[in-house]
């Protein structure tokens, strides 16, 4: 690499690294959200060893799931950072950022070019329902699974070039400690082999046995994972039962697809609680935004068959591919905040695409090749401009006195009390009681948090 190379390489560095501090730098001062009361707070020796044997979340009211690391970074980070939201939003900025960084890195494995790998990272960045991983503090755990994501497939490349056990083992773990995050990561070796043989081109065979441990590891989680769940009342229908009538599951995974790919899904509705389960097309944004993805994807096509590279044409295909793949796990719930994953596929084939726009604009003019590229730049600005809006949308609308944070806080009031009541379990306490009182006194609800001071008074007497 020659220092004209390094040198766009650290500038593309640096513009991303600029791009996701802006991006989400408005939510330092966000404070909690809805579950950040009951989640980001200390952690007993004996909570964190429960969630390795049961369902991860005690009380019972939230997503079904065997999920041991959720307590342990929770309990983990709580001891470096407190409970301070200011200190926590800006590691959640730390996070967002590395993830976007490690793309690019990975990218630049792919494909050699740098061009590809800065749009890639720029675009994932952008993607509008990634505004939920960095304004809602509860959203970490995505966030660590895009960077155990990036860091298995890094070293596992290693491992496929030098066959260095230590880069196995660093790929295995990384995956193990997904897979205990959040189930989305089940789909990880699926996208590891995908990587092998579509990029690397290694032999299907030859995959079989560094990648069997991922596969076993993975069916030994189902067990634990089923036979944890099987003590779940049925009457906690999160999610929702899933039809598996072929008809029905052709149906919301296009749904899903289709989500994952225009990202367009914002707040429409103020008076829905939860607009992440938003499915898109109810405006004319969302048209747009569709039209546009289509226009670029089939323009990006045939861009591709025209002027890429075999490692262009194969990164298009390695993207596709975890857009299918994490797809399956979106589909089985979908909801707009848990598309981090498939989106990554859909920025690595946008990547490739704009790279392709602009070294069309290098070559000697052709009338086709002009008018094909023209209008793949002109649609890549418009999704990419729609999603932005999207993004800040969404971000807006978290800030203390925005709607959804109002929404949600009227969500944990009322829960609080109800809980209280049926359960006799308080679900705020301690110090995320004092934040969510103070909160509640600077958005002009100080009714709420005298209630809640006089409820802790009467309950603490008894």
């Amino acid at each position: 690499m020659n220092n004209r190379e390094k040198s766009i390489q650290i500038l593309a560095i640096i513009i991303l690294i600029l791009l996701s501090v802006l991006l989400s730098v408005p939510t330092i001062h966000y404070g909690y959200l809805l579950e950040d009361y009951k989640y980001l707070r200390p952690y007993s020796l004996s909570e964190i060893a429960h969630t390795f044997y049961a369902q991860w979340e005690p009380i019972g009211t939230e997503t079904k799931g065997y999920r041991p690391l959720h307590a342990v970074q929770y309990g983990f980070f709580y001891l470096i950072f407190g409970g301070d939201p200011v200190i926590n939003h800006i590691f959640q900025i730390f996070l967002f950022t590395i993830g976007i960084l490690l793309l690019f890195a990975l990218m630049l494995r792919c494909t050699n070019d740098t061009t590809a790998a800065f749009w890639t990272a720029l675009t994932y960045a952008g993607l509008g329902t990634m505004a939920w991983q960095v304004s809602h503090l509860c959203n970490r755990q995505h966030l660590l699974l895009i960077v155990f994501f990036f860091l298995t497939i890094i070293y596992y490349d290693r491992y496929l070039f030098n066959r260095s056990k230590i880069s196995w083992l660093i790929s295995f773990i990384t995956f193990i400690a997904a897979l205990l995050l959040k189930e989305i990561a089940a789909t990880y070796p699926l996208i590891i082999f995908a990587f092998a043989t579509i990029i690397r081109g290694r032999p299907i065979r030859s995959q079989l046995k560094p990648l069997a441990p991922y596969f076993l590891i993975l069916i030994f989680f189902i067990i634990i994972r089923a036979n944890v769940l099987e003590d779940i009342p049925k009457t906690n229908l999160y999610p929702p039962p899933f039809d598996l009538h072929p008809v029905n599951v052709i149906s919301v995974y296009s749904r899903a697809l289709r989500g994952t790919c225009i990202q367009t899904q914002g707040i429409h509705d103020p008076k829905n609680d939860f607009p992440m389960y938003d499915i898109g097309l109810k405006s004319l944004r969302d048209y747009a935004g569709l039209s546009a993805f289509l226009f670029l994807f089939i323009a990006g096509i045939i861009l591709l068959f025209r002027l890429g590279s075999k490692k262009a044409k194969r990164s298009f295909v390695f993207g596709l591919s975890i857009l299918l793949f994490a797809n399956i796990i979106v589909t089985a719930w979908y909801r707009t905040n848990l598309i981090f994953i498939s989106s990554i596929g859909v920025a690595l084939m946008t990547g490739i695409i704009v790279s392709l726009i602009f070294k069309s604009f290098t070559l000697p003019y052709k009338l086709v090749n002009m008018a094909i590229s023209l209008l793949a730049l002109l649609s890549f600005l418009l999704y990419f401009s729609i999603n932005i809006m999207v993004f800040y949308e969404i971000q807006w609308a978290q800030r203390p006195n925005g709607f959804i944070a109002l929404t949600w806080d009227k969500w944990d009031y009322d829960e609080y009390f109800e809980h209280l009541e049926n359960l006799n379990i308080k679900i705020i306490s301690g110090e995320q009681m004092t934040l969510f009182q103070e909160k509640l006194r600077q958005t002009g609800r100080k009714e709420w948090a005298d209630k809640l001071s006089e409820t802790i008074e009467e309950t603490g007497a008894k």
